[in-house]
């Protein structure tokens, strides 16, 4: 048996579409993404560039940091546990993966055990270093391997000046958490994965009252995004409304026009709040349909944002509320949104609207010097 570690600077289509195939055997074992959204989207933009649909008119030509991500691809690791192969050429049902990763052994190809090959993606931005890893179920030579894999990214870190790293372990997990542990990492913070099932009938929630905006004494409305108009005026208030946030509150312009060209992407579905005709919140929705945690299509409250200054007037739930109706109306069956586990104040919401615990992921941290 053998270990081998392939880093990979440069991803090509190919390695990304045998990433995302990895992706979707961990989902069918976890029933979870085991990359975040922000890892998976720097890689995609690290193999195809910025497309250019995404792009403002007048913009064709332009590659500034405005149409960047807010975190960029760095490098990326695949493991593989086999043996060595003499033979010149491998075998044919492993010439395609042997293909995306350009890997020999030292004395020829090296065919990989049957379910044991791995990942470990290395992203910067927002002044730190993200670092996620894919694994097939755990053994003990999977250990093996995702603590070879977590040395490797380590120090591709080390090596270009160290900094903060936060890991993501997915459903929590013990393998990844005691890896990380002995790497010299800590738990960070655990995000909750809370659901509530769609049933036909929804309670009717008063549109917030007059008395919790009587402070204002202007008219309150609710209404979808439009499309080429509103994407600056969203930024600016997701700024104020994440001002305190590390990594939400200071979203590019790139990072709104990737997600707004995506394919789930609905501007019905992201609800713009307003007072006086000023925009005050937001409630994102989206809705994958190829990714059910119960029956039918699963809608996600993606993003709940409201400006600092109408906080504590009844207006978030209002709003939450409002983007629940409308995943219900899209004929979604299950609702499901994160929120962090020391966020009491919105766990206490989430929990008098019926949402119940799904599972949970943890965060690890690290400050590596080089």
């Amino acid at each position: 048996m053998q270990i081998a570690v392939i880093s990979v600077h440069s991803p090509q289509p190919s390695h990304f579409d045998l990433i995302k195939s990895l992706c979707k055997e961990s989902f069918v074992i976890t029933k979870h993404e085991p990359l975040n959204e922000q890892m998976l989207l720097s890689l995609e933009q690290k193999v195809y560039g910025i497309p250019k649909h995404m792009l403002q008119p007048g913009e064709i030509f332009r590659r500034d940091k405005d149409l960047n991500l807010g975190i960029a691809f760095s490098c990326a690791y695949f493991g593989i546990i086999g043996q060595e192969y003499s033979d010149t050429n491998p075998p044919a049902d492993l010439s395609g993966l042997l293909s995306a990763l350009g890997h020999r052994g030292e004395n020829g190809f090296l065919k990989p055990d049957k379910g044991v090959l791995s990942y470990l993606q290395l992203s910067y931005g927002y002044g730190q270093w993200y670092m996620a890893v894919i694994l097939p179920e755990p053994s003990p030579k999977v250990r093996q391997l995702a603590k070879r894999l977590v040395e490797e990214g380590i120090g591709h870190i080390k090596s270009r000046g160290g900094g903060q790293v936060q890991l993501f372990s997915p459903m929590s997990s013990e393998l990844i958490g005691e890896v990380a542990e002995e790497a010299g990492f800590e738990e960070s913070f655990t995000l909750l994965s809370v659901k509530k099932e769609l049933s036909a009938y929804f309670p009717q929630e008063p549109p917030p009252s007059q008395e919790s905006t009587k402070k204002d004494a202007e008219a309150v409305s609710v209404r979808g995004f439009r499309v080429g108009q509103d994407e600056q005026t969203w930024l600016e208030l997701n700024r104020r409304a994440f001002a305190v946030h590390k990594e939400q509150g200071k979203w590019s312009l790139g990072d709104f026009l990737y997600r707004e060209n995506l394919p789930w992407f609905d501007p019905d579905g992201l609800l713009i709040l307003e007072i006086a005709n000023k925009p005050a919140g937001f409630c994102w929705t989206k809705i994958v349909q190829d990714r059910p945690l119960g029956p039918g299509n699963t809608g996600e409250i993606y993003i709940l944002g409201l400006d600092s200054q109408y906080r504590g007037r009844g207006l978030g739930k209002a709003l939450l509320i409002a983007g629940i109706r409308h995943l219900r109306d899209a004929k979604t069956t299950v609702c499901s949104l994160y929120t962090d586990s020391a966020n009491v104040t919105a766990i206490r919401l989430y929990d008098s609207l019926g949402f119940v615990l799904d599972h949970s992921d943890k965060i690890y941290k690290s400050d590596i010097r080089n």
